[in-house]
């Protein structure tokens, strides 16, 4: 019990839990090693570490050591083969490994046996194994195993239509129109907000230009990570969250210090929730920069539902920047929205030398929004 709680202290304090980990790495990476419940702890807290700052290959290999160790004590746990198919991913990502990559699609397969003879995984965790195997397949350009695993899938109760598209279930409506790309002509809602942004886009880089050159490391107290650290395959990816969702009601909650009077973004959001945006209920939740520094990758993955689009809008655009989903390639200019699909297989690649900034907002897909404009 002693050791939970050090565990779950470890989790809340930053401090603790760097103590922890390198108690933890000395006693549990070095002869004779450790109890099982340590080193899971162990696993847990080199994940946490990767999530909250940009991943590093050294923690990624670690946590590809723990899980070989965590697979000896039991062979058939299906948590301790997800969390190595994870681990596969992450370092054959890091290192473009085809070989690893394709054994990370194995593991995962692993997992799910396991899983259908003792049920340990919930289910997002089961869900995240099942497209993660038909997306790897798809990266080691295995097309023929891709589109069996879709069936497999397919048969075993799951909605999907398209290797390309494989959102999270529940969040999947399969009668939308669906497509990677979608252009500001195809709906009324998506036809202003594109003009509207690129009408500001020069308040909106003053603004960010005016934050990043902030003395004294200002600009750092107002960048975060984005809580999907985990897609850095390479470099950095950070944010600067104007809004963001309720987590009980999802209503958008502004950040008012930095959207209130004397604020970093009061224009920027005076823009972005003002008057004169005839088309605000079309913004579903989190409203922010996206900052990509040079020679970074963001590995190819789903988003979590097709219920909305994503419109960015190339704030400062370097040469080399570029984004694939769903098998189209296109590259963001500065001044001009692109609006995205998430949930169908995207990637991103930076191989210019300065970075890359994009105004990135959520809006309901057109097969929805009549219910959230709808006038009562």
């Amino acid at each position: 019990m002693q050791k939970y709680r050090e565990f779950v202290h470890a989790q809340k304090d930053d401090s603790a839990g760097r103590k922890l980990l390198e108690t933890l790495s000395e006693k549990c990476m070095a002869p004779p090693g450790c109890q099982e419940d340590l080193m899971s702890y162990y696993a847990k807290l080199v994940d946490a570490a990767q999530m909250k700052s940009a991943p590093t290959r050294e923690r990624a290999v670690t946590l590809h050591e723990i899980f070989k160790i965590l697979i000896l004590y039991r062979q058939n746990n299906a948590y301790y083969l997800f969390g190595m198919a994870e681990a596969k991913e992450n370092l054959g990502s890091m290192d473009r490994n085809v070989t690893l990559l394709r054994d990370a699609a194995s593991t995962y397969e692993a997992a799910l046996r396991a899983d259908s003879t003792v049920s340990v995984l919930d289910e997002t965790t089961r869900y995240k194994a099942w497209a993660q195997i038909a997306l790897l397949y798809r990266v080691v350009g295995d097309e023929k195993e891709a589109s069996r695993w879709l069936r497999i899938a397919q048969a075993s109760g799951y909605p999907w239509h398209d290797v390309w598209q494989l959102p999270y279930p529940r969040m999947y409506h399969s009668h939308f129109v669906a497509k990677p790309f979608w252009e500001g002509n195809e709906a009324a809602h998506l036809r202003f907000l594109t003009q509207y942004f690129e009408r500001h886009h020069a308040v909106l880089r003053q603004e960010v230009q005016a934050a990043m050159n902030l003395p004294n490391r200002g600009a750092e107290r107002l960048i975060s990570f984005t809580g999907a650290t985990n897609l850095i395959s390479a470099g950095n990816w950070t944010q600067i969250k104007m809004a963001g969702d309720d987590p009980v009601t999802k209503a958008i909650v502004w950040n008012e210090e930095l959207c209130g009077p004397g604020g970093a973004f009061t224009r920027t959001c005076a823009v972005l929730r003002g008057s004169e945006n005839i088309h605000a209920a079309a913004i579903t939740g989190a409203a922010k920069f996206y900052l990509i520094a040079p020679g970074s990758r963001l590995k190819p993955h789903y988003g979590q539902g097709n219920i909305r689009l994503f419109l960015q809008l190339g704030i400062i655009v370097p040469p080399g920047v570029s984004i694939s989903a769903g098998g189209v390639e296109r590259a963001w200019a500065e001044g001009k929205a692109l609006i995205l699909d998430d949930s169908f297989m995207h990637s991103v690649e930076h191989t210019g030398t300065a970075p890359r900034v994009t105004l990135s907002v959520p809006i309901w897909h057109p097969n929805i929004y009549h219910r959230f404009n709808a006038k009562y």
